[in-house]
C-alpha cells in the first residue's frame, strides 16, 4: 500500500504574493545582477559626493578669509598616529614620575641619621 503525500494548504494571499514576487524578480533579473548594479551606483554617488565636498571646500578656501570668523577646513586626522603619540607623552610622564620618587627616595635616605 502506498501511503499518500500530504500537501500543506496555501491560502490564496500567499499564493498571490509568491506570484507577484516571482514576477517581479523574472522581470528585475537574477539577484546577482541587481545586488552589482546597486554597488556601482553607491560607487557613483560617493565619487560624485566626494567631488562636491573637494570642489566646495577648495570654494571656501578660495574665498574666505582667515579674519572673517570662519573656521578653516580641518586636516585628515590619522587616529593611529595620535594614539601612538598620547602613548609616548603617557610613558615618559611615566618615567619622570618614577624618577621624582627615586630622587625622593634618595634625599630621604641622605637625611636619616642613623647608618647600620
Amino acid at each position: 500500500m502506498r501511503q499518500r503525500e500530504s500537501q500543506p494548504q496555501i491560502n490564496d494571499r500567499s499564493r498571490r504574493l509568491v506570484e507577484h514576487k516571482r514576477l517581479v524578480n523574472a522581470t528585475e533579473g537574477h539577484v546577482h545582477n541587481r545586488l552589482h548594479q546597486q554597488a556601482l551606483s553607491k560607487q557613483r554617488q560617493r565619487a560624485e559626493s566626494s567631488k562636491n565636498a573637494s570642489r566646495k571646500a577648495f570654494d571656501l578656501s578660495r574665498h574666505s578669509s582667515p579674519d572673517v570668523g570662519q573656521q578653516q577646513p580641518r586636516e585628515l586626522v590619522n587616529y593611529g598616529e595620535r594614539l601612538y603619540q598620547k602613548g609616548i607623552k603617557r610613558k615618559e610622564e611615566q618615567e619622570r614620575l618614577l624618577q621624582d620618587v627615586r630622587a625622593l627616595k634618595e634625599q630621604q635616605e641622605l637625611q636619616c641619621p642613623f647608618q647600620p
